[in-house]
């Protein structure tokens, strides 16, 4: 049973004409945001089916991955995306013949190294050992992946101070949200409110199992030494976060619930829509666990 979920609020649209602001999310793996993803995707699917409904000449905007380095090669992609998301370096935005608005999230440099070994131990089976971790840390791909990713390198490269400079330098000119795991909740709940879209409360999704985790602690100085550059750039984002803060609005009358589902090698998620006045007692309480979501995917 999932131990762990997170409440995102939407918000509703009063009156007047629906426009959407498109999002692309440059994905740094292991920091949270495969979860942010879903949410919006699963926010987005219900607005677009309930928009369906109501206005019959309305064809739902695409959404989805594009992590394949063969993308790359693509001249102009035309398709009509709403929401997008990538590990691709930056500048893969700029292959779309419409503009989005940007977003990312870092995470802590130790905890995200760890988390991408077990997270690969786990889909792979593969018992995690500490001399494994090793060799796996040292791989140049493995290392300042968050700098290279963002200043616009493929993991191969090895990344300089002026790489971390120029990742900064793209945040700071063509984000329009970025921080750390932590503010995950704050830019997820932005994106509802602004295009106005259902709440949502999600399990935490793409965790790693407790059977595959390691301890990590006798590596911390190297992990910190071998991505001092991506050290240096989460603190910028940590110390300098940039989320929008809606206007308040009421929660959206419809919550999406979402839950991992699955096994060790495959993940897959599961969603149903429940009204919001039937979960008044979890907000009222603040309880957003993950026993209370399943509680409610129970009683269906």
């Amino acid at each position: 049973m999932p131990q762990k979920a997170y409440w995102y609020q939407g918000g509703m649209l009063e009156s007047g004409p629906i426009s959407l602001d498109r999002i692309f999310i440059y994905h740094v793996r292991k920091t949270g945001t495969t979860t942010l993803f879903n949410a919006v995707r699963a926010s987005a699917a219900y607005l677009f089916k309930a928009l369906a409904k109501v206005v019959p000449t309305f064809t739902p905007p695409e959404m989805g991955r594009m992590d394949d380095l063969e993308c790359l090669g693509f001249p102009v992609i035309d398709d009509n995306f709403f929401l997008v998301a990538s590990h691709l370096p930056f500048g893969f935005h700029d292959r779309f013949a419409h503009d989005f608005k940007l977003v990312t999230v870092l995470r802590d440099t130790y905890r995200r190294v760890l988390s991408s070994y077990t997270f690969q131990c786990m889909r792979t089976r593969t018992r995690p050992r500490a001399d494994a971790f090793q060799a796996f840390l040292r791989r140049e791909e493995n290392r300042n992946v968050s700098v290279k990713q963002l200043s616009g390198l493929l993991p191969a490269a090895s990344a300089t101070r002026n790489d971390m400079m120029t990742a900064k330098k793209h945040l700071t000119d063509n984000f329009f949200m970025y921080g750390t795991t932590e503010d995950i909740s704050r830019i997820c709940s932005a994106i509802l409110k602004i295009n106005k879209m259902p709440n949502v409360w999600i399990d935490h999704l793409n965790k790693t199992e407790p059977g595959y985790r390691l301890d990590g602690s006798p590596f911390e100085h190297e992990i910190q030494d071998l991505n001092r550059l991506d050290c240096q750039l989460h603190d910028f984002v940590a110390a300098n976060p940039r989320i929008v803060e809606p206007e308040p609005l009421e929660p959206h009358p419809l919550t999406v619930l979402v839950r991992e589902t699955g096994n060790a090698g495959e993940s897959e998620g599961q969603t149903m829509s429940i009204p919001t006045a039937a979960i008044r007692e979890n907000m009222a309480t603040g309880d957003f666990s993950g026993q209370a979501l399943e509680r409610h995917f129970t009683q269906g």
